[in-house]
């Protein structure tokens, strides 16, 4: 028997979906690098992009001191890997920007995949402004 890690990736976003995650909940930035123009000054590109998610404070037990990997601010984020339409997200990766649902812009420091079998189904990542 053959499991459908498809329509678990589409479960996972329905539930964000009714938790409070509809799309644009979290928008994010990705800034490249591109090749260089005939003038031979580098140019680049902005990619924006919508995703269904919800953010959290991350609770306590969660290290805070300076230097450690979770700061005071940073929040937690649980992202579908699919968008509305049941396209796959792009992943967001360090150091992409995120403008969340409280307003403020964040910078992506981390992303974990919960990946069965390989297909992404959710994604786990840290926010820190």
């Amino acid at each position: 028997m053959d499991f459908d890690y498809n329509a678990t990736a589409a479960d996972a976003r329905q539930t964000l979906i009714d938790f409070g995650g509809a799309e644009p909940g979290l928008v994010f930035t990705r800034t490249m690098a591109g090749a260089f123009d005939p003038s031979g000054e580098p140019a680049s590109g902005t990619t924006t992009w919508a995703a269904i998610g919800l953010t959290f404070a991350y609770g306590l037990g969660a290290t805070t001191a300076p230097g450690s990997l979770i700061q005071a601010g940073d929040l937690q984020a649980f992202v579908a890997a699919l968008d509305l339409s049941g396209a796959p997200l792009l992943v967001p990766a360090k150091p992409d920007r995120c403008l969340a649902p409280d307003g403020h812009t964040y910078t992506v420091e981390s992303v974990k995949a919960t990946a069965p079998a390989g297909v992404p189904v959710l994604y786990e990542i840290q926010l820190s402004r």
